[in-house]
């Protein structure tokens, strides 16, 4: 799995290089989404400060400085990729971020949550991918990593109250679908989709890519290795069409809807 995870860093290392170069030549044309993007930043800085304020001595104190580096990497990451995305998808006549963009608009009436299909997509994504994860983890009965565990240990513990505890993790868990569906399903997704000019049917190429390099940012949490990319790589294929048809929002609420069912059955389901 260490090899997959090199390869998965050196292609997220590639796609951000080539999303700046994208920023900036085309950055005329990219400039009117950049607003977007700060908008997106704005809601990762929200979740960023939520977590580390309420234990902001911790965190210091085992991460240091590097924890305001690593955050405003992620900032500058955020913005980059979700300005880029949106241009791409304004190239190919595909929504972007609908939601963002009527509320910037002021076009409430217009807000794609309110319909029935984009309500109901996004329900029948979450209930599928946590169903076809409770079959498969109930079936295979994987353990954590020792990263994972170790990871689990650094949680603290916020003064021993369990609801406290509960609401940062559920914020974690809200932060990464927040992050890897602007960077994955909105950013490499459309960028993928420019370069290659998968347009038209050829698009689902670019969701079959995507879907498998986020799966193999997963490689190394569970024990057998197999069983997390088996788990990701369909969930991954669900969430890219589903940005295709309603945007990343969709993505964004199906895929924090589904973490927040797995972090309540995952003690069940996972061996920690």
């Amino acid at each position: 799995m260490s090899v997959v995870l090199i390869v998965f860093g050196a292609a997220m290392i590639a796609l951000l290089i080539l999303c700046v170069i994208d920023f900036f030549r085309y950055r005329k044309r990219v400039r009117p989404f950049t607003k977007f993007g700060l908008a997106f930043g704005l809601i990762y800085l929200f979740f960023e400060l939520a977590l580390i304020l309420p234990n902001l001595e911790l965190v210091t104190e085992v991460f240091g400085v590097s924890t305001f580096c690593i955050d405003l990497i992620g900032l500058v990451r955020i913005i980059v990729f979700a300005s880029v995305g949106m241009y791409c998808c304004r190239r190919a006549r595909r929504p972007a971020a609908p939601i963002l963009q009527a509320i910037f608009r002021r076009r409430r009436r217009s807000l794609p949550v309110l319909t029935r299909a984009f309500s109901l997509a996004v329900l029948l994504t979450i209930v599928g991918a946590a169903t076809y994860s409770y079959v498969l983890l109930s079936a295979t009965t994987p353990r954590a990593s020792e990263t994972v565990r170790r990871l689990v240990e650094l949680q603290p513990a916020t003064a021993g109250l369990a609801s406290e505890a509960s609401l940062l993790a559920a914020l974690a868990m809200l932060e990464f679908a927040f992050i890897e569906e602007i960077v994955f399903r909105l950013g490499i997704q459309n960028l993928l989709a420019k370069s290659m000019r998968l347009q038209g049917q050829w698009y689902w190429v670019a969701i079959i890519l995507t879907a498998a390099l986020w799966s193999s940012g997963h490689a190394g949490t569970l024990e057998p290795g197999w069983v997390k990319m088996a788990q990701v790589f369909p969930i991954g294929l669900a969430l890219g069409k589903l940005c295709e048809r309603f945007g990343v929002e969709s993505c964004i609420v199906a895929h924090g809807g589904f973490n927040l069912i797995m972090m309540f059955l995952a003690p069940t389901l996972i061996e920690f």
